[in-house]
């Protein structure tokens, strides 16, 4: 199995990369793995932040930034290698009025992380956005689960984990997602429960 390779472009300035890099040392445990700060993200990513920017709503449109980010050289500079964009503006999707953010997959590689710190709540909240979305990054839950008799896996806005306390589950409302995170870090909780880090050690990124 290759070496994966994650950049990290950090444009936030109410979230401290060194949360970020925490949890990519976590998912090192699992996999072999190296991360990178990208200097300067503002030039590389304002432009298509500002296309995608909505001033009516206040908001960036999620897959409308990243699905421009994929059509350009941009994608192509960095190829296989799975990137994390990190940013403060309050995001929406298509048919949602917010989201957190999201990974979107590339044909080839590892794909992409679009994570807003707008509705962040603590620090507990924002690791374990950053824990969720790595781990889809990795095929958590996996395909294959949805197929199994004892799967523990349910169909919400993609595929989520149903096992108790891991981090793969899905809370689609802020208080709900913060409580879940604040229940965890007090109960001193495994990040992934035993199916998901298996996912995660076993998927194969598309060559």
């Amino acid at each position: 199995m290759n070496k994966d390779h994650i950049h990290v472009f950090d444009m936030s300035e109410r979230l401290h990369i060194d949360a970020t890099f925490d949890v990519l040392k976590e998912i090192g445990k699992l996999r072999d793995l190296s991360f990178y700060s990208v200097g300067n993200p503002d030039v590389l990513l304002n432009p298509y932040i500002e296309k995608n920017f909505n001033p009516k709503r206040n908001q960036l449109h999620s897959r409308g930034l990243i699905k421009d980010i994929v059509k350009t050289g941009f994608h192509n500079d960095f190829k296989r290698d799975g990137k994390i964009i990190i940013v403060d503006e309050d995001l929406y999707d298509d048919g949602l009025n917010w989201c957190f953010g999201g990974f979107m997959g590339t044909r080839i590689g590892i794909g992409y992380i679009l994570l807003s710190t707008s509705r962040l709540q603590n620090d507990y909240h924002a690791r374990d956005l950053i824990r969720h979305e790595i781990g889809h990054m990795f095929g958590a839950p996996s395909d294959n689960r949805a197929c199994e008799l004892n799967g523990n896996v349910y169909e919400h806005l993609g595929l989520h984990c149903s096992n108790d306390l891991c981090v793969m589950q899905q809370k689609d409302r802020v208080d709900f997602s913060v409580k879940y995170a604040i229940k965890r870090a007090r109960l001193n909780a495994d990040t992934y429960c035993s199916q998901c880090t298996n996912d995660i050690r076993n998927y194969e990124v598309s060559e």
